[in-house]
């Protein structure tokens, strides 16, 4: 059996960045204690919030622990976050609500593979109404290595009896932490990156949008899935 993981921001939905930025050098600055100039917070695709926090601090000099710090991190930024970012911030990508259907109703496990916090990437899928889609998942708040979140998603899968997983994601760390723990990436370029970028970076396919979900089925069944046509 083959688990699809979803990543989320650029995939399957977009929030509004201004909010987002604001609550997140927020919470960078109270637990660094230091500014964090807007220009740290820059190539953000496909990283874990985990890593923001550690890239940051490296860049201000800051010797830190990241494991004695992630804690208060974690609980400063969804404190600012669920305070300034509101559910219409969220905007659900187009054909993202047909395609889950779709592969929903054919009885493929769905998962979420993402850099987000927990709580925060529970709550996006919440307020873009598609939490019901989702079982297992591997989020930002676990690990600050991408790659890492991969791992656990696929021993996290194989608990459940599922052998392989696929993912889709829209950034180029996307589809290099899938290459380098060996699972395929099928892209989309719904985010910052090209097409071209993205095929470049060995995604195994590259989608324009998920709007059109034949082609997604399409390359499902190549993978191994159980995916048909969907009316």
């Amino acid at each position: 059996m083959l688990l699809v993981g979803f990543d989320i921001d650029g995939t399957l939905l977009r929030v509004r960045p201004q909010p987002v930025r604001t609550a997140l050098r927020a919470a960078l600055q109270e637990t660094l204690g230091t500014e964090v100039p807007p220009e740290a917070l820059t190539d953000l695709a496909g990283k874990t919030d985990l890593q923001i926090l550690r890239e940051v601090a490296h860049r201000l000099a800051r010797r830190v622990l990241l494991r004695k710090l992630a804690r208060e991190f974690i609980r400063r930024y969804e404190e600012r976050y669920f305070r300034l970012v509101q559910p219409e911030d969220v905007q659900l990508l187009p054909g993202v609500e047909r395609a889950l259907e779709c592969l929903a109703r054919q009885g493929l496990p769905l998962g979420i593979l993402t850099g987000n916090l927990e709580a925060i990437a529970r709550w996006k899928l919440r307020s873009a109404r598609i939490a019901q889609f989702f079982g297992l998942g591997a989020y930002g708040s676990e690990h600050w290595q991408r790659a890492h979140l991969v791992r656990l998603l696929q021993e996290r899968a194989r608990r459940q009896g599922i052998d392989r997983i696929v993912l889709v994601g829209d950034s180029l760390r996307d589809v290099a932490s899938a290459r380098r723990c060996g699972v395929h990436c099928i892209a989309v370029a719904t985010g910052v990156h090209s097409s071209e970028e993205l095929r470049a970076a060995g995604a195994y396919r590259v989608l324009p949008t998920l709007e059109a979900v034949e082609p997604l089925l399409e390359t499902l069944h190549e993978l191994g899935a159980q995916a048909h046509h969907c009316d």
